[in-house]
């Protein structure tokens, strides 16, 4: 059976408009967010223009009465089969049971939709494809007098084709006809218009994305700023008090314990971070446990401050919930909030060490006066610095969005112009897209 070819190809049909009637087309202007709609519009319009509406309406009756009219005689032929013992009995059963597969398929509605038709007649194809060759290379293709009636039997029908072939290869021509109708509507360029309009909602919603995203961080430098200012003022107070002196040693060990303590809270903040998401679900979950709240602005602070330790109990609750999936949290979420709370060990260690670093640092600040000043210095530097630093990585993530931003405007540019001319090509249609 190697005759058998599939169908579904590139579709090639230029449906163009003449110059002068082009010239005459006026401008329509559509909003983005109503391309999908519109477009819907169209497509039904193109459909009735080029009968593929009532094309479709009838190859869905013609496949209803295949497998309304197959389905009986399979019934038939199962049963005639039952009368016979051997391996040409159970090849035609398995035979039979195939096509009833392929039959299944064939249940539709008029309300199918031709993308629906085509993506099952691809699979169609494939199926009858493989069946027709495994008709063909058995011995029921041509010992098949078993499944026949009376009339069947005499001597005119001797040379009848194999009658599962026939209505096979029926409905193997049903789908080439059908296809090759679409093929010849040049329903391939609706497509591409269908695609070019995922493309810029895509795109629109990135930038919608970004925009949102944008924000937030020029919100966070704004008061990233205001800190940095204040952090300033501070350190010049300092520095501009009678008993302001040079740091030395002393002043170089409170450095460390300074970046030590920086590190540690860094971590703890990080994992409240990462674990925000899942922390908001289980408050969403019981909103009356307030011990929450200080963990959604001052994580760090919060935590150093439970003396009792019952965020590790409340993270336990968490771990076992997500466990359960009664937190709305998509996979992404539960893998990593999953993968935070094995780290809870390591956060008790960060939270006694943070504690120590402190106690240590207030040790040396007790020492003596003047070098209490010089810790203090050395405090308003780092906490400068660190305000410096967060400034200059905001900056960086608002230039970073302000970019992707502009790439994504200009891309929605040229996904605009070309759907407008594939508009004009494929509908007649002058189109102008705002957003």
């Amino acid at each position: 059976m190697r005759w058998i070819k599939g169908v579904l190809g590139k579709l090639k049909v230029n449906l163009e408009e003449p110059q002068a009637a082009r010239a005459s087309l006026s401008l329509e202007k559509i909003n983005l967010k109503d391309l999908s709609s519109w477009l819907e519009l169209k497509e039904y319009e193109f459909l009735i223009k080029t009968y593929l509406q009532t094309d479709l309406e009838n190859y869905i009756l013609k496949l209803k009465d295949l497998r309304f009219l197959l389905d009986s005689k399979l019934v038939e032929w199962m049963r005639k089969n039952q009368s016979i013992k051997g391996r040409k009995a159970d090849e035609a059963a398995a035979l039979f049971r195939k096509t009833k597969e392929i039959l299944e398929l064939l249940h539709l509605s008029e309300k199918t939709s031709l993308s629906e038709i085509l993506q099952l007649n691809q699979h169609l194809e494939l199926k009858t494809e493989h069946l027709i060759k495994k008709v063909g290379d058995c011995s029921f293709a041509w010992d098949f007098s078993f499944i026949l009636n009376e009339e069947e039997q005499n001597s005119e029908y001797k040379t009848l084709t194999n009658p599962l072939l026939q209505e096979l290869i029926k409905l193997k021509t049903m789908q080439e006809d059908f296809n090759q109708k679409v093929e010849q509507s040049g329903w391939k360029k609706i497509i591409k218009l269908h695609q070019i309009a995922e493309y810029l909602e895509h795109s629109s919603l990135k930038i919608s994305q970004y925009k949102e995203q944008l924000n937030k961080i020029s919100e966070r430098l704004k008061e990233a700023e205001e800190r940095k200012e204040i952090k300033q003022a501070e350190l010049d107070k300092i520095k501009s008090g009678a008993g302001y002196l040079p740091p030395g040693e002393r002043e170089n060990k409170q450095s460390e314990l300074l970046s030590k303590i920086s590190q540690s809270e860094e971590k703890i903040a990080q994992f409240f971070q990462k674990l925000k998401p899942a922390l908001k679900q289980y408050y969403f979950l019981d909103p009356s446990d307030e011990q929450l709240l200080p963990y959604f602005e001052k994580p760090v602070d919060s935590f150093l401050r439970d003396k009792e330790q019952r965020m590790l109990h409340l993270l336990q609750r968490l771990s076992e919930l997500i466990e359960k999936g009664e937190l709305k949290l998509n996979s992404e979420q539960k893998k990593e909030a999953l993968l935070l709370l094995l780290q809870v060990p390591s956060l008790k260690e960060w939270r006694k060490d943070n504690l120590n670093l402190r106690k240590e640092r207030h040790q040396l600040e007790l020492q003596a006066t003047d070098k209490a000043l010089n810790m203090k210095l050395d405090d308003a530097q780092y906490r400068l610095e660190h305000f410096i630093q967060q400034t200059e990585h905001l900056r960086q993530e608002i230039s970073f969005l302000e970019d992707q931003i502009g790439e994504q405007m200009t891309f929605q540019q040229k996904l605009m112009g070309e759907f407008g001319k594939s508009a004009l090509e494929i509908l007649g249609k002058e189109i102008e897209i705002q957003t």
